[in-house]
């Protein structure tokens, strides 16, 4: 039974209030009209308990903007919302088409920088996040006293002779809960085995990262990316604006628990906010953070993956990269939770 605006009320005492389902929650296509994003096709879901979120068919269902009780959560760059008609695959072009945005999924052959290998270029965290997805689906429907809302479609990275991955993506809203279910089924559907490097990348902003927000990630082993911390629990904090500063990356080893879940939590007591990110370890076993508290870029990624960063070429030096077989499959299931918290 779902606490909509403080009632606690079934199915039947929700629809004696409203005229359509459309008044508090569901999901509606629209397309933008102009500037650097004209043509890209997005879809607003709403829960009826305050998430709203932009989800994006034309970027590999990734999520644009998202709010919970009118406080946004995400990061949204300078670039704002792009179209993929602009996307640059060559060396760092990517960055001129990153939407930013609660997520942006990096891969599905390549995440992080650059690389000249095997014959091919990669560029910068690949191709998904540019890839439109198709046999797109939206479900709305009761289950007993709970109204449930499913985006689903399929995004394909393929050519001819070469690579043939799939991603089923479902993203799951409802009464029931401040949560987001993404549920990705990857497949390799060619006839040979394929390396596969994804990175969920998600993109907290202001007003949740700021000074005041509290990081807590439950990590065995924390190294920098290319530094060494002079304090260990460096990447706990999180600063006001930092004029001319340099981003730091973290790679983390993060704890699983006996269901074989890893976790984050970031509280913001001045806010009144608190979210949680858990996934599955067997899908993504690494936990990458960008801390990037720069004027006009001030933003905190935390992003669980089955990679690190440093490109295809490095992942398959060190022995990390992973591999799927001729039609094996990998499921990745991501929750996202929200909660006030008092100051």
């Amino acid at each position: 039974m779902a606490q909509i605006y403080g009632k606690k009320l079934s199915k039947k005492e929700i629809l004696k209030r409203i005229g359509h389902t459309s008044q508090i929650m569901g999901a509606r296509r629209m397309t933008v009209e102009e500037g650097p994003g004209k043509g890209t096709s997005v879809i607003r879901v709403r829960n009826g308990l305050g998430l709203d979120i932009t989800i994006l068919p034309d970027r590999g269902l990734d999520i644009m903007e998202a709010g919970y009780d009118g406080l946004p959560l995400a990061w949204i760059p300078k670039n704002d919302l792009i179209s993929n008609a602009h996307y640059d695959d060559k060396g760092a072009g990517w960055l001129r088409s990153f939407n930013g945005g609660l997520l942006t999924t990096c891969g599905l052959r390549n995440v992080g920088a650059p690389a000249e290998t095997e014959g091919e270029s990669f560029g910068v965290h690949g191709r998904y996040s540019n890839t439109p997805a198709t046999q797109v689906g939206i479900e709305e429907y009761w289950s007993n006293d709970d109204y449930f809302i499913k985006i689903s479609g399929k995004i394909r990275e393929a050519v001819t002779f070469g690579e043939n991955l799939v991603v089923n993506r479902t993203i799951t809203l409802s009464t029931r809960e401040n949560t987001i279910h993404i549920d990705d089924q990857i497949v390799n559907e060619s006839f040979r085995k394929e390396a596969i490097m994804i990175l969920y990348h998600f993109n907290w902003g202001f007003p949740l990262a700021d000074e005041h927000l509290e990081i807590d990630i439950d990590t065995s082993n924390t190294i920098g990316r290319d530094f060494d911390m002079a304090d260990p629990g460096q990447w706990r904090k999180f600063s006001p604006p930092v004029h001319n500063i340099s981003e730091e990356v973290y790679f983390h080893e993060v704890n699983a628990d006996r269901q074989g879940r890893c976790r984050y939590r970031l509280t913001n007591k001045n806010a009144g906010l608190q979210t949680e990110v858990e996934w599955n370890k067997d899908a993504l076993d690494q936990l990458v953070q960008w801390k990037m508290p720069g004027e006009g870029d001030y933003v905190l990624g935390l992003e669980p993956a089955n990679c690190r960063v440093m490109g295809r070429l490095e992942e398959t030096n060190s022995g990390r990269i992973k591999y799927l077989d001729s039609f094996e499959e990998k499921n990745v299931h991501i929750c996202l939770t929200f909660r006030h918290i008092q100051s």
